[in-house]
């Protein structure tokens, strides 16, 4: 319903592991989910995988994953919460304000959220007006950071179960990767770049 009244939503796929399989609200259809990789282009042992069987109204998830941080690799630099400095919530906040490094796929969900808002600005520079009348602009910009993402085809960090598979042209899109890791570079460029008409020459 959010989606039909023009408003992009993006769904963390949620950190319940490879075996565990994609929640509500990230199951349906219209809404962007996103899962974890780490910094070597790996899907994170914690990322959750799509339904086996999607619903009517659901998708295949999740739609694609961006870096989320990870045990053996690296973090994602996050704002403190000011709730604790450790792992432990009696070890005080000795400094307010300042970061955390943490791991999720709430960690990866707000670079596709950000790669989309840099999708919007390039659209309204171009001077194509948002309108919250319908999905279509929403769908479109999915479908572009979609098609623009490109394939991990690795297997999963620390040999877990469930590694992505090349698909390409006969599945593009599978439940444990989605269409691969965020590119906005190319989901921007395939925005805005005009294709040359060979019919009018």
């Amino acid at each position: 319903t959010t989606v039909d009244a023009g408003v992009l939503v993006v769904i963390a796929a949620g950190n319940d592991g490879p075996l565990t399989t994609i929640g509500d609200p990230g199951r349906a259809s219209k809404v962007i989910t996103v899962g974890a990789a780490n910094d070597l282009n790996e899907l994170t042992t914690y990322t959750s995988i799509g339904p086996t069987s999607p619903g009517a109204d659901e998708d295949v998830k999740p739609d694609l994953v961006a870096p989320g941080g990870s045990s053996f690799r690296s973090g994602i630099l996050a704002a403190d919460s000011n709730t604790a400095d450790g792992d432990s919530t009696s070890f005080a906040d000795v400094i307010a304000n300042d970061y955390a490094n943490l791991q999720g796929t709430s960690m990866a969900t707000p670079f596709v959220a950000g790669s989309l808002a840099l999708m919007i600005d390039a659209l309204q520079q171009s001077g194509t007006s948002w309108s919250f009348g319908s999905s279509a602009q929403p769908l479109f910009l999915k479908m572009l950071l979609s098609a623009s993402a490109t394939e991990l085809n690795q297997e999963r960090e620390q040999g877990e179960d469930n590694s992505p598979t090349l698909g390409r042209a006969a599945a593009p899109k599978d439940r444990f990767e989605g269409h691969g890791i965020l590119n906005p570079d190319a989901a921007i460029e395939a925005e805005l770049n005009e294709l040359d008409d060979e019919s009018a020459a």
